[in-house]
């Protein structure tokens, strides 16, 4: 999603991606280190035919189980509005919008991947996750732990440091880049997974 993205969002539409493992480095938890090595390494523009995936009446997706919205409506541009509420008093009820590509880079790349703290648990329970740490994704606290369950988890996670629950209500005090840096993280993976479908698209979505 990260790497779709990125690409998505910087406009590309030509491009072969090879990687010599089972998925892309997960780097800040943003998009932004492929953003930034993409324009580092400079565009050629084709003389070519774009196309576009056109919606011409409204497209509507609803999941029940998973208390999840989606809804596609005309319009001769690209622009997203996301919200995101997870019941969670550390994150409440977020929302944003992108109106313009351009906005991309500087408003969206740069939001990292959250996840809550009884996510974390479990996927360490598994013996998964061993790459993560804590300067790869903001953990939302949604449950209450002792020092000696903190201590455990930091060893499951094999972290140098000691993990602290503060009163922001982010593991460690993490410092946020916005406010509502959870649901724009939540619009750029939008971004990739609508990128999947292989051409632009001319659409409004909303999602919930």
């Amino acid at each position: 999603e990260h790497v779709m993205a990125a690409v998505f969002g910087l406009q590309i539409d030509n491009l072969i991606i090879e990687i010599d493992g089972i998925e892309p480095p997960v780097g800040d938890g943003s998009a932004m280190p492929f953003v930034q090595k993409l324009l580092d390494a400079g565009f050629v523009k084709q003389d070519a035919p774009k196309d576009y995936l056109i919606i011409d009446e409204t497209v509507t997706f609803h999941d029940k189980e998973n208390h999840v919205d989606i809804v596609a409506l005309p319009l001769d541009g690209y622009r997203l509005t996301v919200m995101v509420d997870y019941q969670n008093p550390a994150l409440g009820s977020q929302h944003s919008g992108l109106f313009d590509l351009d906005e991309f880079v500087t408003e969206f790349a740069p939001a990292r991947t959250f996840c809550f703290l009884s996510e974390v648990e479990k996927l360490a329970d598994m013996g998964l996750i061993k790459g993560g740490n804590l300067e790869n994704a903001v953990v939302i606290v949604d449950h209450d732990m002792d020092k000696d369950q903190l201590q455990k988890l930091r060893v499951k996670l094999d972290l140098d440091s000691d993990i602290t629950v503060g009163p922001s209500g982010f593991l460690n005090d993490k410092y946020l880049r916005w406010k509502n840096e959870p649901v724009r993280h939540k619009l750029l993976d939008l971004i990739g997974d609508l990128a999947l479908i292989g051409v632009p698209i001319k659409a409004q979505i909303l999602a919930a």
